[in-house]
């Protein structure tokens, strides 16, 4: 194992496992309840499956397999507690900042039913959006897995360190500017648009309103949804698997184009607002810069500590 590989590794774990001692304990410092019945099975297959990994890697003496599976699963955890997160940072109920977010979209010069009318009237474009919106779990999933099959390993654990930061600075910022988003806030609806399929416009309010006003409401992962509009998740995963797959220069590309189509389609069919997707761009860097620090911080392994597992070439931004 190269020293930035381990270094990376060591990053990814203990990000994730304080990520999850963090939401989980703030969640129960703060009385937010969680439906475990449905939670702890997803946690429980998810971290079964990449201990068994981890066991049968070392047994086999399979270091590259382990690097494969091993990002792609810590990400599938990390997700779970980042969705926790956001119900976390709606909980405080303050005033709706639509208003504020649609006057900076004005203030830019953006003119958002128009750009949703625009888009619309493009059947092909709408339809290329829709899928590209839709494409955001299986690129955290797949492009993790692909770094790692094309020996670039560090950057699959880079990018995965990097998304949850992503995750958990979205939910602190998104405290201050909870919203319905767009769609609703403009009043527009299914029965408006031809081509723009807008369902995930709205299918996360009852759970935005539940969190926010119902005194009974316990999280159920089965019924979850993203429900941060400022900044945009999306375009700030957009932006990082972008980032993450520039190295491979067979699919640099098509997955650039992918990721602008990501990020366009948080404004068209996510409900974002322009300012929610430019914010959510920037804060993408940000956390790559980020993860990238605290890889220079793991101190490096002592020769006589050669694990089994790991092996993969180094990578630089």
């Amino acid at each position: 194992m190269s020293n930035d590989l381990y270094r990376a590794r060591q990053v990814l774990i203990w990000l994730a496992i304080a990520t999850h001692a963090l939401i989980y304990g703030l969640a129960f410092a703060i009385g937010m309840r969680l439906n475990y019945q449905t939670l702890l099975p997803f946690i429980a297959w998810l971290g079964g499956t990449l201990i068994f990994a981890g066991v049968y890697c070392r047994w086999r003496n399979m270091p590259k397999l382990h690097n494969i599976v091993e990002p792609a699963l810590v990400g599938s955890l990390l997700s779970i507690a980042i969705l926790v997160s956001t119900y976390l940072a709606m909980l405080p109920s303050l005033p709706l900042a639509d208003a504020k977010l649609a006057h900076l979209d004005a203030a830019i010069g953006f003119d958002w039913r128009a750009f949703v009318r625009v888009v619309d009237g493009l059947p092909w474009l709408a339809a290329f959006l829709n899928l590209a919106y839709q494409s955001f779990t299986i690129q955290l999933f797949l492009i993790p897995v692909l770094l790692s099959v094309m020996g670039q390993a560090q950057r699959a654990y880079w990018m995965i360190s990097s998304y949850a930061l992503v995750g958990l600075c979205a939910a602190i910022v998104a405290v201050w500017f909870p919203a319905v988003g767009a769609f609703p806030h403009n009043h527009m609806g299914p029965e408006d648009l031809e081509n723009i399929n807008i369902f995930y416009g709205y299918f996360f309010l009852e759970q935005f309103h539940g969190v926010r006003g119902n005194p009974n409401f316990v999280f159920d992962i089965n019924d979850a949804a993203g429900i941060i509009t400022f900044p945009s998740v999306h375009a700030a995963v957009a932006a990082l698997c972008a980032w993450a797959a520039w190295n491979v220069r067979p699919i640099r590309y098509p997955v650039l184009l992918l990721n602008v189509g990501m990020a366009v389609s948080a404004v068209s069919h996510g409900s974002h607002y322009l300012v929610d997707a430019l914010a959510g761009v920037p804060l993408a860097f940000l956390c790559i810069a980020l993860a990238s620090g605290l890889t220079h911080l793991v101190p490096e392994r002592r020769p006589k500590a050669e694990p089994v597992f790991a092996t993969g070439q180094a990578t630089t931004v």
